[in-house]
């Protein structure tokens, strides 16, 4: 079988197209790593294995005897991969120190361990399935590449069908359409859905958790995952403690994460200030921010009521954050918003700011004429008059994609009189 390290050397940003910088990562230290490590239940079973089959006086010079099936031929791979078993001068298998120590070894070698497991498990558990079974025409080798796109979304998960789908597809991909449907439900029958046999394996290696069809990677998985993507030139950085969190960490959070997660570290980063005080702070990181930033700390204080008027009056003084101000304060004291013409294009660019990253092409249209009703032209006047940065490609975008025609064209007009 072909050397793990193979596997290692993989370029994940290339393979992935993924960007020099990952969302924040929040993990617990490394002895809390390890302690969950050492408690994997496949590591338990391939130690258990190895003492049954090569721990007497003797050894054995047979790694099958007593293994049958799928299940053993991945616990007795797991274990010469790890190095739990080796041969002697006189060609018998004798466990390891390794694996008669296990999981008894210092933090950063049980971590190790356990790391190259997953690697093994994520390159190797369905091949070894595959060969096992005389599989030919499904191709399991990529299937780990799923554990990249549950990474990249954190504790929100994905679900278990869409998990085995993705496995599905990769397994498939060489195959004609109709041989590709035929093949995959002949295997399901007979040796269960891949998916779930993988996250199945995973979980007792510690990796996943399942629960409720919702597939989530555990923190050791997350440090391995994300050591291997710092080598490929990807920075995922780490959260401080939440008590050294700033307002800057906060709306990076909720801007990069799933709503779930972004939820739990704001609650906590606010429990221990008041909301004056949160609002005072989320408003000045957002003055050195662009148009996510404002949006997100809008969004943020809403919940927080009357407490933050005092923060956002002091907002009014900032021209970037005044439009924001305006509306918060008509909210919190049920009075009519007064924004001239100049506030409501800023509060247009930067609705619209980065939409063709933040959305798919075919929802863009509906984005842009949900945002400037159609015949709403004269605010165009006012945007490209404006000192936003975006302010040329939103207007470029509605011109683009605005479905009235009359609106598109006065927003390609007005586009070309930027900088102008």
């Amino acid at each position: 079988m072909d050397d793990l390290d193979d596997v290692d050397e993989v370029d994940l940003k290339e393979v992935f197209g993924l960007p020099d910088r990952l969302p924040p990562l929040r993990l617990p230290p490394e002895p809390e790593l390890a302690q969950a490590a050492r408690e994997s239940v496949l590591l338990g079973q391939v130690q258990q294995v190895v003492l049954a089959l090569y721990g007497g006086p003797d050894g054995a010079t047979d790694p099958g005897d007593g293994l049958d099936g799928a299940e053993a031929a991945l616990l007795t791979e797991l274990s010469e991969e790890l190095g739990f078993v080796e041969e002697t001068d006189e060609a018998q298998i004798v466990p390891t120190e390794d694996a008669r120590t296990w999981p008894d070894l210092d933090d950063d070698e049980v971590l190790l361990v356990w790391q190259h497991a997953l690697s093994f498990v994520l390159a190797w558990s369905l091949v070894l399935d595959a060969a096992g079974a005389g599989e030919e025409d499904l191709d399991f080798a990529s299937a780990g590449s799923a554990f990249m796109v549950l990474f990249l979304t954190g504790r929100e998960g994905v679900s278990l069908a869409e998990w085995s789908a993705m496995i599905e597809e990769t397994a498939t991909a060489e195959l004609p359409e109709s041989q590709a449907r035929q093949r995959w439900d002949a295997w399901v029958a007979e040796h269960g859905d891949p998916g779930v046999v993988l996250a199945e394996r995973l979980a007792r290696l510690g990796a996943v958790t399942v629960d409720d069809e919702v597939v989530r990677m555990t923190p050791p998985a997350q440090h391995m995952l994300r050591s291997e993507l710092l080598d490929s030139d990807v920075d995922v950085p780490l959260l401080p403690p939440v008590e050294d969190m700033t307002a800057e960490d906060v709306l990076e959070v909720a801007l990069t994460t799933g709503p779930d997660e972004a939820a739990k570290e704001v609650e906590a980063w606010m429990s221990p200030r008041t909301p004056q005080a949160a609002a005072s702070e989320l408003l000045g990181a957002a003055r050195g921010g662009g148009p996510d930033e404002r949006g997100a700390v809008a969004t943020l204080l809403t919940p927080l009521g009357a407490a933050t008027e005092q923060a956002w009056r002091e907002a009014l003084d900032e021209p970037a954050l005044r439009p924001y101000a305006k509306q918060a304060l008509a909210q919190l004291t049920d009075s009519a918003a007064e924004l001239s013409p100049q506030e409501l294009a800023w509060l247009l660019a930067d609705a619209l700011s980065d939409a063709e990253l933040r959305f798919e092409p075919e929802e863009l249209a509906e984005v842009v004429a949900s945002t400037v009703p159609a015949g709403e032209v004269a605010i165009f006047d006012h945007v490209w008059r404006l000192d936003h940065p975006n302010a040329h490609e939103v207007l470029t975008l509605v011109g683009r994609f605005h479905p009235d025609k009359t609106t598109a064209k006065a927003a390609r007009k007005a586009a070309f009189k930027v900088g102008g």
